[in-house]
C-alpha cells in the first residue's frame, strides 16, 4: 500500500496545473458514483454539495459552489467530452501563453458560467419564467472560455478537423450559435453557461489585444487564498526577506522594460499570425513564440 501511494505522490508531482485538474475531475466523478452505486446520497449528496444551486437563497448557504460545480460532471460521456477538448486546447496554449494566463482563463470562464446561470435563472423567475432543470455541472463553460479566447486572440489560426483546414474564428462562432439553439432545447441553464464562458473568453482576448489582462486581480486573490492553506515555519512566523529594490528608469524597473518588450515582440507575432496564419511565421519566431509560452 505505501509503494503504492508513493508511485501515486510521485506522479502527482509530475503533473502540470492541467493534469492536475483533469485527475481531480476523474476522482470526483468516481467519488459520486460509488456514492450513487453505494445509496450514500440518501445521507449525504455529494454532488449536490458541489453542485451549483439554481437558486439564488441556496447559493448564499455553498458558495464554494461557484467554483467547485466545475469540477463535477452528470456522466461518464460528459465527463469525457469536456476533458478530451480541454486537453486538446491546453496543448495549444502552451505554444501561445504562459500556464497562468491560461489558467486565469479556465477558472474565470467557469466563474462567468456560474454568474449568468444564477443571475439569468434569478432575473427569469422574476417575470415568472422557469428554465427547469436542476443544479448547474460540468466544465463546459471554462473550456468555452478557452475556444472563445483562441478564436478572437489568434482568429486566423487554421486548425485541421477531419480533411478540412478551418480557422479558429469559425470554430468560435459556431460553438456560439450552437450555444444559442441550446436556449431552445431542455438544457436551458447549461448553455446560459455555456454563453457565460463565450462571454468571458472573448471579451479577455479582446482586451489583451488592447495590453489589459483583466485577470491580473484574479489570480493575486487566488494567490492570497492558496498563501491562507501554506503551512509556516514551525515557529508559527514567516521568514521575512529583505528585498533590495531594483534599478529604475522613468519611473519603470528593468524587469518591467524587460516584460514589455517581450510582450511587445509577442503581439507582433501574434498580429502575423492573425493576417496571415501560422505558417507565415520564421523559425526564429516560431521558437520564441514557444519559449514565451512555457
Amino acid at each position: 500500500m505505501t509503494q503504492w501511494w508513493n508511485k501515486w505522490r510521485d506522479a502527482w508531482r509530475g503533473y502540470d496545473v492541467f493534469n492536475r485538474i483533469i485527475v481531480v475531475n476523474v476522482i470526483l466523478f468516481i467519488t459520486v458514483s460509488i456514492f450513487s452505486f453505494l445509496g450514500l446520497k440518501t445521507s449525504f449528496d455529494l454532488r449536490n454539495w458541489l453542485a451549483l444551486p439554481v437558486n439564488l437563497s441556496d447559493l448564499w448557504y455553498q458558495p464554494w459552489s461557484l467554483l467547485t460545480y466545475g469540477f463535477v460532471h452528470f456522466d461518464l460521456w460528459h465527463l469525457f467530452f469536456n476533458m478530451l477538448v480541454f486537453y486538446y486546447l491546453i496543448q495549444f496554449y502552451q505554444n501561445l501563453v504562459n500556464p497562468r494566463l491560461t489558467l486565469n482563463i479556465y477558472l474565470m470562464g467557469i466563474l462567468a458560467g456560474a454568474v449568468s446561470f444564477v443571475g439569468l435563472s434569478y432575473l427569469a423567475r422574476l417575470q415568472g419564467l422557469s428554465f427547469g432543470g436542476g443544479p448547474l455541472l460540468g466544465a463546459s463553460a471554462g473550456v468555452r472560455a478557452l475556444l472563445l479566447f483562441l478564436a478572437v486572440y489568434v482568429s486566423a489560426y487554421r486548425v485541421r478537423i477531419l480533411m478540412f483546414n478551418i480557422e479558429m474564428k469559425y470554430i468560435g462562432i459556431v460553438a456560439v450559435i450552437i450555444d444559442f439553439l441550446g436556449l431552445l432545447g431542455p438544457n436551458v441553464g447549461g448553455n446560459l453557461a455555456h454563453l457565460g464562458g463565450d462571454v468571458l473568453g472573448a471579451t479577455y482576448a479582446f482586451q489583451l489585444q488592447k495590453g489589459t489582462d483583466i485577470g491580473k486581480g484574479f489570480e493575486q486573490m487566488m494567490t492570497t487564498i492558496v498563501g491562507w492553506f501554506k503551512k509556516t515555519n514551525q515557529g508559527g512566523f514567516k521568514n521575512v526577506y529583505k528585498q533590495t529594490p531594483n534599478k529604475t528608469f522613468g519611473g519603470h524597473s528593468k524587469d518591467e522594460f524587460k516584460d514589455f518588450n517581450r510582450q511587445k515582440q509577442i503581439d507582433l507575432i501574434l498580429d502575423k499570425i492573425s493576417k496571415s496564419g501560422y505558417e507565415s511565421l520564421t523559425q526564429e519566431e516560431k521558437d520564441f513564440l514557444f519559449r514565451a509560452g512555457k
